[in-house]
């Protein structure tokens, strides 16, 4: 799915009649499916995974997700949506106000306000940066309660800065994800329980 179906922009799905999967690499603009759903329920598996796994590259498809895919679906008032979201048409496509099959509006509108529980993840020592939002958070790091707050001009730029703070602080390891095609400046150490992040202490 991932390297032979899906969009760059982190969507899925090839044939709107059927909202399911063509032949591999067969990914035309103008037919794509792309609808809200599919890719709701591509961020519920991809978080899963990650915290099953500890495997970064499974956060790293919750982004495009999260910044293309998904918010194409909703328009910026809040109130008019796609069910499917073509990459290209022949005419301008208008935003519905509702559908007889509502689930992509209902889908949306139920999972923009959960955005919070993808940016970070724990385990018994190690605080975890799942994706790049300015956000602040309480994090339960093995029973400590780490405050961070993330500032991120992502994905326009590049830079994040995170503040932590919380009485166990010098007991909890940090790890990052490096997002796939970054290449990282500065001295980071490679241990941790996946070889796909980047964990540095301060």
């Amino acid at each position: 799915m991932v390297f032979r179906r899906r969009y760059i922009t982190g969507d899925l799905g090839l044939a709107g009649q059927i909202e399911g999967f063509g032949p591999d690499e067969v990914l035309p603009n103008r037919e794509a499916c792309c609808e809200a759903c599919a890719a709701i329920a591509q961020v519920y598996w991809a978080d899963r995974m990650n915290r099953w796994t500890g495997d970064a590259a499974c956060a790293d498809m919750i982004e495009p997700v999260l910044h293309n895919g998904l918010l194409a679906g909703w328009s910026v008032s809040g109130d008019r949506f796609f069910y499917d979201n073509p990459l290209a048409a022949d005419a301008p496509a208008g935003r519905q106000p509702w559908f007889s099959c509502a689930c992509c509006p209902s889908n949306v509108g139920r999972f923009i306000p959960s955005v919070g529980r993808y940016v970070y993840a724990a385990d018994r020592d190690t605080l975890y940066v799942n994706q790049f939002v300015s956000s602040e958070a309480v994090v339960d790091v093995g029973g400590a309660a780490i405050r961070v707050v993330q500032e991120a001009s992502f994905p326009w730029g590049g830079r994040v800065q995170l503040s932590l703070g919380g009485e166990a602080l010098g007991d909890v390891r940090l790890a990052s994800r490096r997002p796939a095609g970054v290449r990282a400046r500065g001295s980071m150490e490679r241990r941790c329980r996946c070889g796909a992040w980047r964990p540095r202490r301060r």
